[in-house]
C-alpha cells in the first residue's frame, strides 16, 4: 500500500464496497482487545458486533490517521455493550425466575428472591446504589454519571464494578 497508514487505503476500499480486506485487517486487533475482557465463548460475537459498528460508521470517518485509536474505542464500546446486556439479563432474571408459575410455593419463593435481591441492593453504599440506578434504570453512560455526580470517571467505573461484585457474592 502506498500510504503511511495501513488503514487509509483499506477504509477507502471499504467505502467503495470491498470490505473484506478491512475486516481481515481489523478482526485480529479487535480479537486481541476483546479476548482480555470477555469470556472465551462470547469473543466471536463481540468481535462481530464491533465489526458491524466499524462497517456502519465507515461513511463518517474523516481522519484516517486516527483509525487505529477509533478501532480500539469501537472494541471497548462492544465490550461495554456485551457486559451491560449480560448484567441486564441477570438483573431481569433474578427476581423473576419463577414468574410464570402460579403455584403458592413458587410465588412465595419468588417473593423471597425479590426480597433478597432488593435487600442486597439496599445494603450497598448509597453512591453505589445511585450509580447502578443511573446506569441500569436511567440508561446513562458512566461518563454521564461521572459528570452529573461530579466524580472522576474511573471512580464511577470502580463503584459500578464493586457494586456488581458485591451483588454477585450476595446473590449466589
Amino acid at each position: 500500500m502506498a500510504s503511511n497508514n495501513k488503514y487509509i487505503d483499506l477504509v477507502q476500499m471499504a467505502k467503495e464496497g470491498n470490505t473484506t480486506p478491512l475486516i481481515n485487517q481489523c478482526a485480529p486487533q479487535l480479537q486481541a482487545i476483546v479476548r482480555r475482557r470477555v469470556p472465551f465463548q462470547d469473543i466471536d460475537d463481540v468481535v462481530q458486533d464491533a465489526l458491524c459498528i466499524v462497517l456502519t460508521a465507515l461513511v463518517s470517518i474523516q481522519d484516517h490517521e486516527r483509525f487505529n485509536g477509533w478501532l480500539n474505542q469501537v472494541a471497548n464500546t462492544a465490550i461495554v455493550s456485551y457486559w451491560r446486556n449480560v448484567f441486564r439479563h441477570d438483573m431481569e432474571s433474578l427476581p423473576h425466575s419463577l414468574e410464570e408459575s402460579t403455584r403458592p410455593d413458587d410465588i412465595a419463593l419468588r417473593k423471597e428472591e425479590e426480597d433478597v435481591f432488593w435487600e442486597s441492593v439496599g445494603n450497598l453504599q448509597e453512591h453505589k446504589q445511585e450509580v447502578l440506578k443511573r446506569f441500569y434504570i436511567d440508561g446513562q453512560s458512566t461518563k454521564q454519571i461521572s459528570v452529573e455526580m461530579n466524580k472522576n470517571h474511573n471512580t464511577v467505573r470502580r463503584w459500578m464494578s464493586e457494586a456488581r461484585e458485591l451483588l454477585k457474592k450476595r446473590l449466589t
